[in-house]
């Protein structure tokens, strides 16, 4: 064999040996890959099911107080204006006697006056609760009794538009209180027309929140029941603004200590397989409200 043709197989082999080498590490980056993507869907699974997981029980990471007891009460007569009700009395406010020692009290670290248009009936209004819960930091008024505030300028209206600031950029050593109007959307545009409320800082969130509310309505899942609103106010409220640490932060979860019980009554009432009227057609999320 000439030195030629002993190059030339060698050649050959190199070549041979290169192929070979460049379609295992072909195989390599193909296998990597499939790897990374096999582990991202597995991610997006995990998140998805978190996801819904989370849809099922909204309020299952909160820190709400035991609420189990509330489902044995039975209806009671109220001292004061002798009408009866179940575990609280929703034209006196005063929660009873039987359950009191369930019902857990939140401090406010803001006082709330709730400003209630006098269409809105106390049995749906959710904004009450919180008179129960912080009844010492929270006052209400009705639409025929505005407040008067000597300094409307340290007053903050919890209510959306292009003059409202973010609860972030909010100096908590401005302000002194913070008012929420209570009624539908509708109500509640006709209100915002009273001129001292004009007078007041509007605030709104800082974050993207849903409602949980189960009384169908067909403005979006970003118009929340008013409790709802109060509480996503004081969560940011202590986080944005007084800095608070995680357990003062969590200590508002208790605000939803009635709405959670109400909204757990609504689950189990439809899955007992009674009434469905008024509940069965609201969704959410494109799906049906009551989870399973």
């Amino acid at each position: 064999m000439t030195d030629s043709n002993i190059k030339e197989n060698n050649n050959q082999k190199r070549k041979t040996n290169g192929d070979s080498e460049s379609i295992i590490e072909n195989k390599k980056l193909k296998t990597e890959a499939k790897e990374v993507s096999s582990n991202e869907t597995n991610n997006n699974n995990n998140e998805e099911e978190i996801h819904k997981e989370r849809e099922k029980r909204p309020f299952e990471n909160l820190e709400i107080s035991d609420y189990e007891p509330l489902f044995h009460s039975k209806r009671e007569l109220c001292k004061v204006c002798d009408k009866t009700f179940k575990n609280f009395c929703y034209n006196c406010l005063e929660v009873f006697d039987s359950v009191k020692k369930y019902i857990p009290q939140v401090k406010l670290p803001l006082p709330l006056d709730i400003l209630k248009h006098n269409l809105e009936l106390n049995s749906k209004s959710t904004a009450l609760h919180a008179k129960l819960l912080a009844p010492n930091d929270v006052t209400i008024y009705t639409s025929e009794k505005m407040p008067e505030y000597e300094n409307p300028d340290r007053v903050l209206l919890l209510f959306p538009g292009d003059d409202a600031i973010p609860v972030s950029q909010v100096d908590p050593k401005k302000y002194d209180r913070v008012l929420v109007i209570d009624g539908t959307w509708y109500q509640a545009k006709i209100l915002i027309r009273e001129p001292f409320l004009q007078k007041l800082q509007k605030v709104t969130f800082t974050q993207q929140h849903t409602t949980e509310f189960w009384r169908f309505q067909n403005l979006g899942d970003s118009h929340l029941a008013t409790i709802e609103a109060i509480y996503y106010f004081y969560q940011e409220y202590e986080k944005y603004c007084l800095k608070a640490d995680e357990k003062l932060i969590k200590s508002m979860d208790n605000l939803l200590y009635f709405y959670a019980f109400q909204w757990e009554v609504i689950q189990r009432h439809y899955k007992s397989g009674k009434s469905k009227k008024g509940i069965s057609k609201r969704l959410h999320n494109h799906d049906t409200y009551i989870r399973n």
